[in-house]
């Protein structure tokens, strides 16, 4: 597959080639295998085509490895530790981190229960009992689901200095041509802000 890979690339098929590799540990293994080869068949054409995908992975001008992760204490640490492999025992190169499923910020969710009956019955709107602590503890659960993530970020961050994507989170149980739509959509803008291209 990565002499494939290799072929593609240098043939000069496509601007861009992205494959899409297996969990964080396989991964590795998988792009350890050129190096394997290697060291097991001397010489051939076997051995010529492992250092010709060798020589590729380790181009970090022609390769280079996207970790996505999410921003939770475990995938982070995850993805800091395969970077850290990745760079170490492969030798490839890594670029921007995806951090996917990013709770957007909502303003206003911290009154108490009793300003929010006050705001509802000034726009007229009754709330039924035990509504309001509801929708305070619904407001709790964001915050402290937004603070979880940010305090994950910086972590991120401050671990793994790679420039970042982040992708928002989608209230959905299915994923559809729309919400792929939305996340390409939010994806161009984030790679347009890193580059400093114009929107």
């Amino acid at each position: 597959l990565l002499g494939k890979v290799k072929q593609l690339e240098r043939a000069g098929a496509a601007d861009l080639i992205v494959l899409d590799a297996p969990a964080a540990g396989h991964a590795i293994t998988f792009l350890q295998s050129a190096r394997s080869l290697l060291d097991t068949v001397s010489v051939g054409p076997i051995n010529a085509q492992a250092r010709d995908v060798l020589e590729l992975l380790e181009d970090h001008g022609r390769c280079q490895v996207v970790l996505v992760t999410i921003p939770e204490e475990t995938p982070v640490n995850e993805a800091v530790e395969t970077a850290f492999s990745l760079e170490d025992r492969v030798g490839i190169g890594l670029g921007p981190i995806v951090v996917n499923g990013v709770y957007p910020a909502i303003a206003g969710l911290d009154p108490d229960p009793a300003a929010a009956v006050g705001a509802a019955e000034a726009a007229h709107v009754s709330l039924r009992p035990g509504e309001a602590d509801a929708l305070a503890a619904a407001a709790r659960f964001r915050l402290d689901r937004t603070a979880l993530q940010t305090e994950q970020v910086g972590r991120l961050e401050a671990q793994l200095p790679l420039p970042q994507l982040r992708l928002p989170f989608l209230f959905t149980t299915d994923i559809g041509p729309t919400e792929v739509e939305h996340l390409a959509r939010a994806m161009l803008t984030e790679i347009e802000a890193l580059a400093g291209l114009p929107a």
